[in-house]
């Protein structure tokens, strides 16, 4: 999945993507950096 930054630093998530992991609004990310690359990860539990 390709995602456009905003000129504000925003991004959204594919729909697809947010179907598939369960994402509501409100629910918890993990983002994090390693060997340079971004990972966004679901956090646990989705509370």
């Amino acid at each position: 999945m390709l995602i456009t930054l905003a000129e504000r630093g925003q991004s959204v998530i594919p729909k697809e993507a947010r179907d598939a992991l369960g994402l509501k609004p409100g629910a918890k990310l993990q983002m994090r950096i390693q060997d340079g690359q971004l990972l966004i990860e679901k956090r646990w539990p989705l509370t």
